[in-house]
């Protein structure tokens, strides 16, 4: 498998309820539906060449700025499609790249980073011009076989890559790519990157481990194992709160970790009904923390169910 891709479908049903909420906090039906629906007027839309059907991640700038990129119906065609949008639908550039689709891009001091399969190659572009600014090939150079997941913190591109039985975490300089340092994740298939000041947030395979960057090096704190994943393929994304707690699916619901420690503050348990789902969680300012089954669920900071929607 030469690129893993996973689910948004927390963040989907998040957006849609949002934009379909009705009388007494009731979700409605945009346009037409149901006992209330709710018509919201179009503020724009626009029409890009991405067609295919792998999930979206976009990003967006301090100016709301957004960029994005996927491919073309034909899956097999070996390019991919990178666009950038102004905050009222306005194209600004929009770029073709040979590579494998890359639909996760991300953004950092007016630059953006997205990364292209067979091979494995980073593309930086200038944010406001769109020209690309460099790239390189990581398969050549380091044997990565599947797209990294990637962070911008600290004036430095952080990349988490799974090579099927070993894992490795690394820093490059975002103006040219250089290597800052290199870590082996050893047994761990790295599928999740949360970067916090200089603390490294690392997921997948049912552990989450954290490092800390030194400048020249990467130095593990603590790590943390479910007791027992018999369902780790979920890929462990980490969601970390402002309130220095992080969350992530397990095998038997949602796992509250103390940030700073490692220490296990809590399971939530989601029931049988989320045996077969793999939606990540979004969380908001208060702490509040939504996960999508079909339908849409709301939990306390401490886990405590709070709604549940009839959005399916």
């Amino acid at each position: 498998m030469k690129n893993t891709i996973y689910s948004i479908i927390a963040l989907t049903l998040l957006a849609l309820f949002i934009a379909s909420c009705g009388k007494d906090g009731n979700p409605g039906i945009p346009g037409g539906g149901g006992e209330d629906p709710i018509d919201h007027p179009e503020l724009w839309h626009y029409d890009c060449q991405i067609k295919g059907l792998e999930d979206i991640y976009p990003a967006i700038d301090e100016q709301g700025n957004i960029y994005l990129s996927g491919g073309p119906e034909d899956v097999n065609s070996g390019i991919t499609h990178f666009v950038s949008v102004d905050k009222d639908g306005k194209e600004r550039w929009d770029k073709t790249i040979n590579g494998s689709v890359a639909s996760y891009v991300i953004y950092g001091d007016g630059k953006v980073f997205l990364s292209t399969a067979d091979p494995v190659t980073i593309h930086v572009y200038d944010a406001n011009s769109g020209n690309e600014l460099w790239s390189k090939n990581y398969t050549d150079d380091y044997g990565f076989e599947w797209q990294p997941v990637m962070s911008y913190a600290n004036r430095k591109l952080y990349l988490a890559s799974g090579q099927f039985t070993v894992g490795v975490l690394m820093a490059l300089n975002p103006e040219n790519g250089t290597e800052l340092w290199l870590r082996n994740l050893h047994d761990n298939i790295a599928s999740s990157l949360v970067v916090k000041g200089t603390a490294l947030f690392c997921g997948g395979m049912g552990k989450v481990t954290r490092y800390e960057d030194k400048g020249s090096s990467c130095d593990s704190i603590w790590y943390w194992e479910e007791s027992d994943p018999s369902r780790d393929y979920i890929g462990f994304e980490i969601t970390l709160a402002e309130n220095g707690n992080i969350y992530t699916r397990g095998d038997y619901g949602v796992n509250i970790l103390s940030a700073e420690t490692g220490e296990e503050i809590k399971v939530v348990s989601l029931g049988e009904s989320f045996d077969n789902s793999s939606s990540s969680i979004t969380i908001d300012g208060d702490g509040n923390f939504y996960i999508g089954n079909g339908d849409l669920h709301k939990y306390s900071p401490d886990g405590s169910l709070e709604w549940k929607s009839d959005i399916n």
